[in-house]
């Protein structure tokens, strides 16, 4: 297994443990303060759950190393930051919250550089190697 794939299964493994975590801090919550949450507990419930599902999907597709396992995981990620980030910006309330949205801003913008820093770095590689391939029959004919 390439080391690119462990990296991508313990990162997915953490936002799993990290979205089953959301769902048990929600589920504690007293009821007086999940009246006051801007975004209904059960929304919050039903969308960790659906990103811990996701995540676990993730998981098991680069453990059986499925072909383009590791391009769906690079989008899927980039997804969840930007969701991340569009939560926080619709339905932040407190100053802390408000506070992190520059930070995440920027954690997106990153992620998006990264992304389209692999994703041209293997088509350029791909593309070089086509081309060796090419010049190499050329030579031998």
């Amino acid at each position: 297994m390439r080391p690119k794939r462990r990296w991508l299964i313990l990162i997915t493994s953490l936002l799993v443990l990290s979205q089953l975590f959301a769902v048990l801090y929600i589920l504690r919550l007293p009821a007086e303060i999940a009246q006051n949450l801007s975004l209904p507990p059960i929304v919050q419930i039903s969308a960790s759950a659906l990103w811990a599902l996701i995540f676990v999907w993730a998981d098991i597709s680069l453990i059986r190393q499925r072909p383009r396992a590791v391009n769906r995981i690079l989008y899927l990620i980039a997804v969840f930051v930007v969701y991340s980030v569009l939560r926080i910006l619709l339905f932040a309330q407190s100053d802390y919250d408000r506070q992190r949205f520059p930070f995440l801003l920027a954690l997106v913008i990153f992620c998006t550089i990264c992304f389209i820093v692999i994703r041209f770095s293997r088509i350029y590689r791909h593309h070089l190697v086509r081309k060796q391939t090419l010049e190499n029959e050329i030579h031998d004919r």
